[in-house]
This record gives C-alpha cells, sequence and structure tokens, in this order.
C-alpha cells in the first residue's frame, strides 16, 4: 500500500510540475497557408471529462509522414496526457507530429472495453481532421507507457476496425493477465495493482481460490487476442518491480511464433518509469522510438 501511495504521490508532482509549465506556453498558430509549429492543447474528441488530447503538428507534416499516439499509464485509474508530454516534444523535434490523449479512468462500472471506446473515438478525432491538419488519415503508430501500453497493444491487435493502426510500441506494459504462477504471486503478496488489473477487466478474484483465471482477464490479454498482425516494438527495463520483464518476453514468444514483425529491447538497470521524466532522457528512449517508427514507415 505504501508502494502505491508513493508512485501517487510521484506521478502528482511531476503532473503538478508539467500543468505549471504547459500553461507558460502560447499556442502556435499557422498562418495563411505556410505551416509552422502548432500545439493544439485539450482538443476534445467527445463528451466527457477525460476525452481530451494534446496535439503537437510539426512544420514539416504531411500526409505521408507517421503520426503518432501516446497513452499515459497510472494502473488504468489515475494519470494525465501530460505525463509524456516531454517525450512528445521530444518526437516533435524529431520532426513528428503527435497526439497525446486523456482516457477514463476504469471504477466498478468501466472496464477496459469503455477505454477501447475512447481510443477508438480519439482516433476518430484525428482522422476528421487529418485534411485540415495535413496529416495521415489512418496507419498511424500507437505509443503507450505501462498501463496506457496495455491499451496500445490491445487496441491495436483486436479493437482497431479499418486498419487505422499501423505499428504499436510498448513500453513496460503488461500483456498476459492468465499467467497463473504471476496471479497466485501477487494475490499472495496483496499486490497493489491486484485491484485496478480487477476494476480494469470488469471482475474481482477470490482471494482463498483464485485459480482458475475469470475469462475476463484472458480477454483483456493482448498476448491471447491477436487478430492483426501488427508490427510490434517492446521496450522495457530489467529491474521493473512494476510490471515484471517476463510479460515483454511473453509476448515477443508469441509474435515471433506468428512471424510477426517484432523487436524486443531490453534496458539494463531501468525501472518501471524507463527514464522517462529524466532531463537528460536517460534511456534515450525518443531516438530508440524514432528509429523504430522510420524503420516500420
Amino acid at each position: 500500500m505504501k508502494k502505491r501511495t508513493a508512485y501517487k504521490f510521484y506521478l502528482l508532482s511531476v503532473l503538478m510540475t508539467l500543468t505549471f509549465s504547459s500553461c507558460e506556453k502560447e499556442k502556435e498558430i499557422a498562418i495563411g497557408t505556410r505551416q509552422e509549429n502548432q500545439r493544439l492543447y485539450d482538443v476534445q474528441y467527445g463528451t466527457g471529462l477525460r476525452r481530451e488530447m494534446d496535439v503537437f503538428l510539426h512544420e514539416d507534416r504531411s500526409s505521408d509522414k507517421p503520426f503518432i499516439i501516446f497513452l499515459h499509464g497510472g494502473s488504468w485509474e489515475y494519470g494525465n496526457k501530460l505525463l509524456l508530454s516531454g517525450m512528445q516534444e521530444n518526437v516533435l523535434k524529431k520532426g513528428y507530429s503527435s497526439a497525446s490523449i486523456n482516457y477514463s479512468f476504469v471504477n466498478l462500472t468501466t472496464d477496459y472495453k469503455k477505454l477501447m471506446d475512447d481510443v477508438h473515438a480519439s482516433i476518430n478525432q484525428i482522422q476528421k481532421n487529418a485534411s485540415n491538419w495535413n496529416i495521415r488519415p489512418n496507419q498511424y503508430i500507437l505509443v503507450g507507457h505501462s498501463a496506457g501500453a496495455h491499451l496500445s497493444l490491445l487496441y491495436a491487435y483486436n479493437y482497431q476496425r479499418k486498419g487505422e493502426v499501423k505499428g504499436v510500441v510498448s513500453l513496460a506494459g503488461p500483456t498476459d493477465f492468465s499467467d497463473e504462477k504471476l496471479v497466485l504471486e501477487m494475490v499472495k503478496k496483496n499486490h497493489p495493482l491486484i485491484k485496478q488489473i480487477e476494476l480494469m477487466a470488469g471482475i474481482g478474484i477470490s482471494r482463498l481460490f483464485p485459480l482458475p483465471v475469470p475469462e475476463q482477464f484472458i480477454n483483456a490479454s493482448p498476448l491471447h487476442n491477436i487478430e492483426n498482425p501488427i508490427p510490434t516494438l517492446l521496450i522495457h527495463g530489467t529491474e521493473d518491480k512494476t510490471v515484471d520483464i517476463s510479460q515483454s518476453v511473453a509476448l515477443s514468444k508469441v509474435l515471433t511464433e506468428k512471424k510477426i514483425a517484432n523487436e524486443f529491447i531490453k534496458l539494463e538497470s531501468a525501472s518501471h518509469m524507463l527514464g522517462l521524466f529524466e532531463t537528460e532522457d536517460k534511456y534515450n528512449l525518443t531516438n530508440l522510438l524514432i528509429n523504430w517508427v522510420e524503420k516500420n514507415n
């Protein structure tokens, strides 16, 4: 419980810092037909407090260049699009446009299916603005961290409807909630994430008899729902204490067996946060991402 409280406090501190800094930025508006860098904050993609996104448009954008969509982490019940604003800014400097979205938080009446609807609605809104923004109308790259990585993988593999996603990147994301050994260990240790996983999947499990794992856990697992052969990049830290690196190992193995293009990068000594908030871009995540995007464009 202390770990979860400390993690929430850390995220809150980061969010406050990022919020204040973003308020100081002025939105840049393109003049006439000449393209300029634009930063559009809190663009709505439907009704609801969480249905908004920040869109960064590069001056050299075109319908031929990849467009990246970021999904933040936060155990499906907290967090904010600003958590990935640093990486979004770095991507802009590399010449790529992107959107970073908020999505609904899970609770007793909101599970992963609702979050899948949010991702789809955000993509619809991006597609509607593709012509005005001069970006691709489809074939986007989904990039998520932690819970956002899980949502990115699940959407790309099983929930996209018309080929709107071309590639997916998981930064320390969980991939298989049906792993019986992992479930038993989490229940035994009363892992703080077990309750969030239950809310996300939409079903609770017995603490005395947690097995067999409920079908809902399987249905929420990207590893068991690969319907679309989407090229995948997995980046995971060897010292991740929140989502064990075995989750990425297992998914990479299945993708390889299915002959689906994938790349798995292990970051030695990296924690669950992967250096996302390091000023000097400690693990060079942006370069790893852009190199992969350019190879798979």
